[in-house]
């Protein structure tokens, strides 16, 4: 959903429920800009994620070398 500028006071309506900001006008929540506790919490969860992420990825990769392998056993060779 777009916002609409009110033609008297120059400033975005809220649309949805999310305030919609307006050329000029910064409006970011205090957990954005300050590092308050709240930006810790969420970088530190972040953090963790992209962690966790990575070590899927690896252990994704060596199931991919270890399936390859029972590939090739069960593959017969091919006549050329």
């Amino acid at each position: 959903m777009a916002s609409i500028p009110s033609q008297r006071s120059g400033r975005s309506a809220r649309v949805g429920g999310v305030p919609e900001t307006v050329a000029g006008h910064k409006q970011r929540p205090a957990a954005l800009t300050g590092g308050g506790p709240l930006s810790e919490v969420t970088y530190k969860r972040a953090a963790a994620v992209l962690d966790e992420a990575k070590q899927i990825q690896a252990h994704l990769a060596s199931q991919d070398v270890q399936i390859g392998k029972i590939v090739a056993a069960l593959t017969p060779p091919q006549a050329g």
